[in-house]
């Protein structure tokens, strides 16, 4: 496989999807349009690469929020008394990830086809995701492992009703719940997110952006 992950702000930006407890052969299947590959035993894919989808902006969150602390008063009691508190419990959240798709990466030079590779991909992934259970999501432009599980997407730009041209884009975002905090890694080096998308499978290269092998 090359080199196609580029770790960082240095590099092209990419969010991996660990499919953990998948079968992406069958998926893969619903549309041979995004695939025709035979490298479909793996359980991971690249918005990117696997489907034309660039992520522009995520959800600025780098780190759990800790749980309240319990606390109770009394009348008798000046202020309040405030129980224990475990440092290490944090509250769920929701993640998203915004993405692009522009028509004339979709193939054929065609506008009105490319609009329906569009709407096919971002379908397909809808319901390979909603009949998912755990994910793992590696955002490479800052860094981050995010676990949870999918909630659904929203489209947040669509032009090509408007201009029908083939540079036309559409942008929409991915929704998650993130029901474990401590699962997250919020703020991982270049180093370490390559080697745990090494060890799934993913060949990066922090330097040299998309070279090939």
């Amino acid at each position: 496989m090359s080199n196609y992950i580029s770790i960082g702000k240095r590099g092209t930006s990419d969010v991996i999807i660990d499919c953990v407890n998948l079968n992406m052969r069958a998926f893969m299947r619903i549309d041979e349009a995004v695939y025709g590959r035979i490298d479909i035993d793996r359980k991971f894919f690249s918005m990117v690469r696997d489907y034309g989808f660039y992520p522009i902006s995520q959800s600025n969150i780098y780190g759990g929020q800790p749980k309240a602390r319990e606390s109770v008063a009394y009348i008798e009691l000046d202020g309040e008394e405030i129980g224990e508190y475990m440092n290490n419990t944090y509250e769920p959240f929701d993640y998203e990830v915004e993405f692009m798709a522009f028509t004339d990466n979709m193939g054929k030079n065609n506008p009105l086809y490319a609009e329906k590779i569009i709407n096919t991909r971002i379908g397909t992934l809808n319901e390979f995701l909603a009949n998912n259970g755990q994910i793992i999501l590696y955002n490479t432009f800052n860094g981050q492992r995010i676990v949870g599980y999918y909630k659904g997407y929203e489209i947040t730009t669509d032009e090509r009703q408007k201009w029908q041209n083939i540079k036309d884009f559409k942008s929409f975002k991915l929704q998650f719940r993130i029901n474990k905090p401590n699962l997250c890694k919020f703020a991982m080096l270049d180093e370490g997110l390559t080697n745990e998308l090494r060890a799934l499978g993913v060949v990066a290269d922090i330097n040299n952006g998309l070279s090939g092998t």
